[in-house]
């Protein structure tokens, strides 16, 4: 393993784990392995012989499901920082790059803008659907993804339940639920409530077994629900059961209520440079920037659970070698600070798992899928990784 590290670690492109110092960091609390491709591949075959996944294997997909209620950003919102265009002039000039609007007349200068005013998605609106299938279609080159019907969660008369249509018939799958845990309490309203997970995979499996398991690699549900496992849980961002090849994640506490509330290595995948301070970075932004600066660090954040997760689902598990998407969290400033981009051991499991099924899709084919996402939505950095990465190759 320390060889293994040593060879990564010469590219400048990748770095070492960094802890945050907390307790709650995944490192400090578990002790896990490293798995190498030869392991991964070996597991991955004998889960393979037991599902029968090398039936109908080239036409596999991935599905995504949407559970309970889910407001979503518009695809068009979505987009690169325009941090020249933030200086607002004196009254009555126009020269700030783009013709004026009603927005940039109303604009305070700079040095007075406060940074924590901005009040963003107070009814947690989810980041795009479709936005996010498309992402999970370039990280796993090769794999199509699907999306299902949302399944609707159901209150009759305090009882709360999942609807979902096995073989043309409504079944409704019971849900465990609580009101925020109390270390909570201070942090989200009293009202808000929290789904047990463990319910919702239950009756994704029986989903899956009936009606999916002949064409696809797994469902995964998304919701905006916060979830929590067992009582001991403040809550969880998701779960996924590689034996029944279902998974659920929650982007409720992905919500940024401010941008105070972004990491710098987030916003580093964004739009800062390494040698920009973060907070004078901040203060040249206008009300319009902000915004689409919150929903690409909510969009962003998705994402990166989405993959990590459904790298469990195909049997990849954390990394412990460097900085990479498979790193293990155990609390969202962790979670926060990791990378969006795999380490060379877990890209060569995904290259294996895409190109099993007879597909010839290079690490550069993925790479350069996964530029033209971050080009298109706005994720300006994570581009210029990318761009360094092909180099590589």
């Amino acid at each position: 393993m320390d060889k293994a590290r040593e060879q990564i670690l010469q590219n400048e492109l990748f770095s070492s784990l960094v802890s945050t110092g907390s307790k709650d960091d995944w490192l400090e609390q578990y002790q896990e392995e490293y798995q190498d491709v030869e392991s991964w591949e070996a597991f991955w075959q004998n889960k393979c012989n037991i599902h029968s996944f090398s039936r109908n294997q080239g036409t596999r997909c991935i599905y995504l499901v949407p559970i309970g209620e889910y407001r979503e950003e518009a695809e068009q919102s979505y987009g690169p920082i325009n941090v020249e265009c933030s200086y607002p002039r004196e009254e009555g000039s126009d020269k700030v790059g783009t013709k004026r609007s009603k927005v940039s007349s109303r604009m305070e200068h700079p040095k007075r803008r406060k940074l924590t005013k901005t009040i963003f998605n107070r009814n947690k609106v989810g980041p795009n659907i479709t936005v996010l299938s498309k992402y999970v279609e370039a990280f796993y080159s090769g794999i199509p993804v699907k999306l299902l019907e949302r399944l609707s969660i159901c209150d009759s008369d305090g009882e709360i339940s999942m609807k979902v249509e096995i073989d043309e018939t409504d079944l409704f799958y019971p849900l465990e639920t609580r009101r925020c845990h109390k270390y909570d309490r201070k942090k989200v309203p009293n009202h808000e409530r929290q789904i047990k997970v463990g319910d919702i995979l239950w009756a994704l499996k029986n989903l899956y077994d009936s009606e999916y398991s002949e064409n696809s690699w797994c469902i995964c549900g998304i919701t905006m629900e916060d979830l929590y496992e067992d009582d001991k849980d403040s809550y969880t961002v998701g779960l996924a059961h590689g034996g029944d090849n279902v998974a659920c994640f929650s982007f409720s506490r992905y919500v940024p209520i401010d941008i105070q509330n972004i990491h710098i290595s987030e916003l580093r995948g964004i739009c800062i440079d390494k040698n920009v301070e973060k907070d004078r970075f901040l203060l040249k932004m206008d009300y319009h920037n902000r915004l689409v600066l919150l929903k690409l660090a909510l969009l962003r954040r998705s994402c990166k659970v989405l993959v990590h997760e459904l790298g469990h689902l195909f049997g990849i598990g954390h990394c412990v070698l460097c900085s990479c998407c498979m790193n293990g969290s155990g609390n969202l400033e962790e979670d926060y600070s990791q990378s969006m981009h795999l380490c060379p051991i877990d890209l060569q499991k995904i290259m294996n798992l895409i190109n099993q099924n007879g597909n010839a899709v290079t690490p550069s084919d993925r790479y350069n899928e996964l530029l033209s996402f971050y080009q298109e939505f706005g994720f300006e950095k994570d581009a210029d990784w990318v761009t360094k990465r092909l180099n590589n190759f």
